[in-house]
């Protein structure tokens, strides 16, 4: 099983698809950057280091002041969150 699950080339992959997400809103391409984002997260999912995972969230610890630090600089990257009734919801500004 050395190489059955391709781990090792997971970091490149996710790499690539943060290059090409990062690339989409210099080019002006909303929906490729939405697609990778939820490439992005989906992949995150699966090995672990989701950043919008309860696991992972400040709100969810109630480390308000970081969660709200957090936010307004993803903000200022362009990438929205909202807190839900069914949790956070993302969206590209």
């Amino acid at each position: 099983m050395d190489d059955d699950l391709g781990v090792p080339q997971a970091p490149a992959i996710v790499h690539t698809t943060v290059r090409q997400g990062n690339s989409a809103p210099t080019a002006d391409d909303k929906e490729a950057a939405v697609a990778h984002l939820a490439e992005l997260r989906a992949m995150l999912g699966v090995l672990g280091p989701d950043p919008l995972d309860d696991h992972w969230t400040a709100r969810t610890r109630k480390g308000y002041a970081t969660a709200d630090t957090i936010r307004d600089q993803l903000q200022q990257s362009g990438l929205a969150i909202e807190d839900t009734p069914s949790g956070p919801r993302w969206s590209l500004s």
